[in-house]
């Protein structure tokens, strides 16, 4: 039996696909890359420094977290180079190089805030030892009271700058107690007014405080007789006489010097010179 060959024609579904040419190939390319393109420049967009929602990011790219701020910190400048030639200055003896440096220290305009305040603790400490350590003029009062005024300030800048004094009103008093006996006496008011000068319990301290108001008048009281400088030196003594009395000190030195240079009737005596110790009439 003889094998019957399908002379039908095939329909095209039922032929083998033929492989596009190469127009047909181009077309193609060109449908992907217009849909991979945009695809990939999203992608590029979204890679790199991210931003949360409502942040701001900081000068150095970083990540900042959602609602956070970012400011970049201002670079500021140390103490430290002053700060070792005032620690040289004050092993010297220096004081008035250490202070001096220390305010030029604080001239610099990019300085640190605990920078700034090192330096201000120095420039008082400093100036603190230069006013202790300076001369004293027995008879010169415009002086002492520069002394008196400058201990002020210094305590002033000191609160004003959120810095510990470095002495109490009573270390200061002792300190200045043999070569500056008017600072001595506004720092042992100063302590009696705060409180933590108590006449009934310190009585050292009283004694003391009595013996600066005694030298003070002796001093004075060496002026020409009758001048303003002499009068006042009479109300120290009186007022020294006066507190040795109400407090039972023992001590009689006023009392000697107003006895030979006015006599022994007290009612011929002036008037002490104020005293937060002294009640008037006491």
């Amino acid at each position: 039996m003889r094998e019957r060959i399908n002379t039908t024609p095939q329909r095209p579904s039922d032929r083998v696909a033929r492989l596009p040419t190469w127009r047909g190939r181009v077309a193609a390319l060109g449908i992907v890359i217009a849909i991979v393109a945009p695809l990939l420049l999203l992608s590029s967009n979204a890679v790199g420094t991210v931003v949360g929602q409502g942040a701001t990011s900081n000068s150095e790219g970083a990540v900042v977290g959602q609602g956070a701020t970012s400011t970049a910190t201002p670079s500021c400048d140390s103490a430290d180079d002053y700060l070792r030639v005032i620690a040289e200055r004050e092993v010297q003896g220096d004081y008035a190089g250490a202070e001096a440096n220390a305010e030029s220290g604080l001239n610099r305009r990019q300085l640190c805030q605990s920078a700034r305040t090192a330096l201000i603790a120095k420039a008082i400490s400093s100036g603190l030892k230069v006013l202790l350590s300076g001369k004293f003029a027995p008879t010169d009062v415009d002086a002492q009271q520069k002394e008196v005024d400058r201990y002020f300030e210094l305590m002033e800048r000191a609160n004003e700058a959120g810095v510990e004094f470095p002495m109490t009103d009573l270390q200061i008093a002792v300190d200045a107690y043999d070569s500056h006996p008017y600072l001595a006496r506004a720092a042992f008011e100063r302590a009696f007014k705060a409180g933590t000068f108590r006449p009934e319990v310190h009585r050292d301290l009283l004694k003391q405080y009595i013996s600066a108001l005694f030298n003070l008048g002796a001093w004075y009281t060496g002026a020409q007789p009758g001048s303003e400088l002499y009068q006042r030196g009479l109300s120290y003594l009186c007022a020294s006489h006066r507190l040795a009395k109400k407090f039972d000190t023992g001590q009689a030195e006023a009392w000697g010097k107003l006895r030979e240079l006015l006599g022994p009737n007290e009612s011929d005596w002036p008037a002490p010179v104020a005293t937060p110790l002294l009640k008037s009439g006491s």
